[in-house]
């Protein structure tokens, strides 16, 4: 009754591109030091930035003391000063002076789609690098035909910014968007939709999406681009990548479910008719032994209607 998405390599094809970069002075020093904090993360934008610092062919300096913060950003010490990257909040919270052009530069770059990433170095602001994902084309009429299928509640579960998050959510068909969430924040909304639906299923891709999989009536795992720990975690895997097929598997969930249903219902109402004739003295051994055979073979070819599909 309620499915939850990730936003990054689920809904979106999740290979983002750095679309620009701007600095409080210098744009070299703002990738380098990106580059040198982002080399050691896992995540597809940090992967894009040193992507595009390599095509840029700019060097940097190897990192120190690296420790990564789920959702929120990575820090360590570069030619022994403080280096920060991430989020608005996380950097803005550490250090001051950002000018009011810079910020206003970055909602508009948020509200228009783009991921901020903001970076500071020894202290002081560095700058932003905008990067945007590729909403995969088949999301929005993916997220119809399961409104088609009655789903009830359909979400977002993004640890992007809300204005970013809200941009995709509008242009695929999404109302409601849970935005800048840690991994445990995603458990937690999941929790809070089985409350209401019982039964609620996650799609994510990414290692921040395996508790929130895990917690779900049923886990969905992107198979192409998923995490080692997500597609562990998942029950269902979609190897092909392709949203359609998400209400392909609730269809077949659903008739497997009937059809499970109509064979208990079968074969335990025929071995009842079976008894009754054993006691009423009508049932002779071979006709117990065709009887009871040729119910195992009506309910094998009664399974076997899941094969059409």
């Amino acid at each position: 009754k309620a499915i939850a998405f990730d936003k990054t390599g689920t809904l979106t094809i999740g290979k983002p591109q750095v679309v620009k970069a701007i600095a409080v002075s210098s744009e070299t020093q703002l990738l380098q030091v990106a580059a040198a904090l982002e080399s050691f993360s896992e995540h597809p934008i940090g992967e894009a930035i040193v992507q595009f610092v390599r095509q840029q062919q700019i060097e940097w300096q190897e990192a120190t003391n690296v420790q990564a913060l789920a959702g929120q950003g990575i820090t360590g010490e570069i030619a022994q000063q403080h280096a920060l990257v991430g989020k608005a909040a996380f950097i803005q919270a550490q250090v001051s002076g950002w000018s009011d052009w810079l910020i206003a530069t970055a909602q508009q770059l948020e509200a228009s789609g783009k991921t901020v990433v903001w970076l500071a170095y020894a202290g002081k602001p560095l700058g932003v690098i905008a990067i945007a994902d590729t909403v995969r084309p088949e999301a929005a009429k993916a997220i119809a035909k399961l409104r088609q299928l009655g789903i009830q509640e359909i979400v977002m579960l993004t640890g992007d910014n809300d204005r970013t998050a809200r941009s995709i959510a509008q242009d695929i068909g999404i109302d409601q968007v849970y935005s800048e969430l840690l991994p445990e924040d995603k458990v937690n909304v999941v929790r809070s939709l089985q409350r209401r639906y019982q039964t609620v299923a996650m799609v994510g891709d990414g290692i921040n999406d395996a508790p929130a999989l895990a917690q779900a009536s049923v886990g969905i795992a992107m198979g192409a681009i998923g995490s080692d720990v997500a597609l562990e975690t998942a029950d269902v895997v979609l190897m092909a990548d392709r949203l359609e097929r998400l209400a392909t598997a609730i269809r077949l969930g659903r008739r497997s479910q009937r059809i499970v249903k109509q064979n208990i219902t079968f074969a335990l109402g025929f071995i009842v008719l079976l008894l009754i004739a054993n006691f009423a003295n009508h049932m002779t051994l071979p006709l117990g032994v065709i009887g009871h055979e040729g119910s195992t073979v009506l309910v094998t070819l009664s399974g076997l209607r899941l094969l059409k599909n």
